[in-house]
């Protein structure tokens, strides 16, 4: 059980990284678009 709940948080944490990483490049797009 330990271990499910551990790999739970590692998944949910990834998934987190991987939506930040998308926000950054699609702001960054965005910005160089805008100039």
């Amino acid at each position: 059980m330990i271990n499910d709940s551990l790999r739970w948080r590692l998944l949910w944490n990834l998934a987190l990284l991987l939506v930040m990483l998308m926000l950054a490049s699609g702001m960054s797009a965005y910005w160089n678009g805008r100039e």
